[in-house]
């Protein structure tokens, strides 16, 4: 998301992978679904009124776009915007969860840090908690966990605003868990955004679906 709202500024978009989706409806009026890469033993649990987005040839995922040292495994996109049909459809005025799975090789597998992480697969290019000079102004960070449950390896959950500079309104709010297993040369992401006052409003639901993800 970097660029204008479309989703991306800054050359951050998102990429083409084959997506493993698994769909489980369970009891309750409003009912739920799972999206699930098996093979991974990764699995996202949704409200049903979040639905898939295609994604676009257009937008290329920011970690392949920085190093050939990763392979994207699989990438599910969902949104409760409801004209969103591909990801270039996605204005962030609305919640938009994306959950990727990747490979991980070479210098970049042996490298992986929590900061590393953070900084390869989010919606800006810098890690949020701990910016450089030029991007310093550009984050703040809202909530952060060094160590969520969702899985057993390595990994951190932070919760940022972002703007494009240091005098504009803040434009969208980021929650983004990542994990990753360098013995697996694995790496895991989910990230759910949207503007300040649509996160606001959709906190409790976005905190339950970051909540629900399960890794092995």
């Amino acid at each position: 998301m970097r660029e204008t709202l479309q989703i991306g500024t800054h050359g951050r978009r998102w990429g083409l992978a084959a997506v493993a989706l698994l769909m489980l409806v369970s009891c309750g009026p409003s009912g739920s679904r799972y999206l699930a890469n098996q093979d991974e033993k990764v699995y996202l649990r949704v409200p049903s009124s979040w639905h898939d987005v295609l994604l676009s040839k257009t937008i290329q995922d920011p970690l392949l776009q920085a190093t050939s040292d990763a392979k994207l495994l699989s990438k599910s996109v969902v949104s409760t915007q409801p004209n969103a049909k591909e990801q270039k459809d996605l204005d962030g005025d609305s919640p938009i969860a994306t959950m990727s799975v990747y490979e991980t090789t070479g210098a970049f597998n042996q490298q992986l840090s929590a900061s590393l992480a953070r900084r390869a697969v989010g919606l800006v290019s810098f890690d949020p908690l701990l910016p450089g000079t030029e991007d310093d102004g550009l984050s703040e960070v809202l909530d952060f966990d060094a160590a969520p449950k969702n899985a057993k390896i390595s990994g951190s959950r932070v919760v940022y605003r972002m703007r494009n500079d240091k005098t504009s309104d803040w434009l969208l709010t980021v929650n983004l868990s990542t994990f990753f297993d360098p013995s697996k040369s694995r790496l895991y992401a989910l990230e759910v955004v949207c503007s300040p006052e649509c996160y606001e409003k959709s906190t409790s639901e976005i905190n339950r679906i970051v909540s629900s993800w399960k890794i092995g």
